[in-house]
């Protein structure tokens, strides 16, 4: 991804981590354990696109992510994070 975030929530009650993505690489720290890991990027498009309809106000502009739902919202991703250096690559795709 050029540009995104990446968050990974150990979903134990402790705050995720959320990372920016810039020129495909990341870099932080999460808690250590089996975290659930979402990726997104998002975009602006207008309101008459996102809803494939026209009228007022939908010039507005409006923030989507343009990674399917499988990487964020419904993301079935997880990782276990270990107490060392960790090296986590993903492969996403916007279909």
């Amino acid at each position: 991804l050029k540009t995104g975030q990446i968050t990974f929530d150990p979903q134990n009650g402790q705050p995720p981590a959320t990372l920016d993505i810039l020129d495909g690489n990341y870099e932080g720290k999460a808690v250590v354990g089996k975290n659930k890991v979402m990726i997104s990027s998002m975009t602006k498009i207008s309101m008459k696109e996102k809803m494939k309809m026209d009228g007022p106000g939908y010039d507005a502009m409006v923030e989507v992510n343009a990674l399917p739902p499988r990487y964020h919202n419904d993301s079935q991703i997880t990782r276990d994070v270990e107490d060392k250096d960790n090296t986590f690559n993903f492969e996403v795709s916007a279909k």
